[in-house]
């Protein structure tokens, strides 16, 4: 494995096995995310993605499912539910509990508006990095423009449970651009099951319709692109447009796709902008880069 896919993967995926598709329970999510973490693949693992619905089931299922003391503390992130201002004491609270055998890396927001931002993010504890997730369309500037203001980050979602929860690759990458020029760091969720874009049943029904889905390598590469500056409005569409593995170049000290290159330099500061993407499945990604020799 080249210096580059570890440099553009490490840490990257955030484990959400409770989320659709894969709804595991939480004792399930849990032993998977145990396994993947003594796993050879480790290293590409972020955070446990756990809804603040489920920290009562947590309390009683996690010290079980963490092992015994003294090994290094799960990363989790947080998902508040849409009234976020009645749990942020309760994970302040939560997180000095478990201090030790969990960190509480990050908490993530449902879409609210400006104002709303603002009020949440007055009361997360600066120990949290906080993502607010940020709709696209007409309504996203002001949402981004708070959370820029703040020192947060954004979430954007890249698929979901309909044919139209598919943002476009003009759609998705505008919103990388904003990001970049409202220096603020983004996250996202959603839809990145493949390294490359591909055209997938919508879910495992034989009958579900045919939905053209983002790659999180697509997306990957493209902030990393973008932080660097080496590619525009039309490139960036087109790079995640991109379906062949054949464009993109992993080479010794970097990385391409066509002829724009970026150094592994360039590829650590692309992931402090593009922190990581939530998927629901950790074997699913794995699997698919083996099968391409990108691992």
């Amino acid at each position: 494995m080249s210096a580059p896919v570890r440099a553009l993967l490490q840490s990257a995926v955030d484990y959400a096995g409770t989320f659709p598709p894969a709804r595991l329970d939480l004792a399930g999510a849990l032993r998977r995310y145990a396994e993947h973490r003594a796993g050879p693949h480790a290293w590409m693992l972020g955070r446990f993605v756990l809804p603040t619905a489920k920290l009562e089931e947590f309390q009683d299922l996690g010290r079980g499912a963490l092992g015994p003391s003294g090994g290094e503390a799960w990363p989790l992130s947080l998902v508040l539910s849409p009234e976020p201002g009645k749990e942020i004491e309760r994970i302040d609270s939560f997180a000095r509990e478990w201090e030790g055998r969990v960190k509480v890396a990050s908490v993530e927001a449902p879409p609210l508006e400006a104002a709303r931002i603002r009020s949440v993010a007055a009361r997360i504890p600066p120990s949290f990095q906080a993502f607010f997730e940020v709709p696209l369309g007409p309504g996203s500037d002001p949402r981004l423009t708070a959370v820029a203001a703040l020192g947060a980050a954004a979430k954007v979602r890249a698929g979901g449970p309909r044919e139209d929860s598919f943002p476009s690759p003009a759609e998705l990458s505008r919103f990388l651009f904003a990001c970049a020029r409202a220096k603020v760091p983004f996250k996202a969720t959603a839809g990145l099951h493949h390294p490359f874009r591909c055209t997938r049943r919508l879910d495992d029904d034989p009958g579900s319709p045919m939905v053209a889905m983002h790659g999180f390598l697509n997306l990957a590469v493209l902030a990393c692109l973008i932080h660097a500056g080496k590619v525009g409005p039309e490139e960036a569409r087109q790079v995640l447009e991109e379906p062949s593995p054949e464009a993109f170049s992993f080479l010794e000290d970097g990385l391409a796709w066509r002829d724009r290159r970026v150094d592994l330099r360039e590829i650590a500061e692309g992931r402090r902008f593009f922190r990581s993407f939530g998927a629901c499945s950790f074997e699913e990604p794995v699997t698919d880069l083996e099968e391409l020799r990108i691992l």
